[in-house]
């Protein structure tokens, strides 16, 4: 009996401590063949909390989520006709990754809106020179930035 709670235990742990976020979707330094920096989980399924950035792209439901930090390597696009978060909703999202012409999102996705009304996290600031170069833009998709 000890052997199976400790066996529960150590999966509970190994489950709680390998979430998956945003930052490990998006960090990536491999341009790929076409320059276009592919995520490192392209084409896996995962299960990502975050805090809406922006939301009601027209008549779909499609909308940007961040890890609740914010900055570089922490946004991404989320494409799902679901559900229709509003703008500080947290969510967590269990989705596909997959590159869209080089935009890295989350589809087929399974939505939940765990709480609203959270503050939204501060914009990056950038300048048109970090986003010139694809190597040095890449690290800002997704992400809410003000550009000076």
């Amino acid at each position: 009996m000890k052997k199976i709670l400790f066996f529960a235990v150590f999966v509970i742990m190994l489950t709680i401590c390998s979430a998956t976020t945003i930052y490990d979707i998006q960090y990536t330094t491999n341009s790929g063949p076409d320059g276009t920096y592919p995520s490192p989980l392209d084409g896996q399924i995962v299960t990502v909390t975050g805090i809406v950035t922006g939301a009601n792209f027209g008549q779909d439901n499609k909308f940007f989520m961040s890890d609740p930090e914010g900055g570089a390597w922490h946004g991404i696009y989320v494409y799902d006709y679901t559900v229709g978060p509003a703008l500080g909703d947290e969510v967590e999202v269990t989705g596909t990754v997959t590159e869209y012409y080089g935009l890295t999102e989350l589809g087929y996705c399974t939505i939940t809106i765990l709480s609203s009304g959270n503050p939204v996290p501060e914009p990056t600031i950038v300048t048109t020179l970090n986003l010139v170069i694809p190597a040095q833009a890449e690290q800002y998709e997704g992400c809410l930035v003000q550009v000076l």
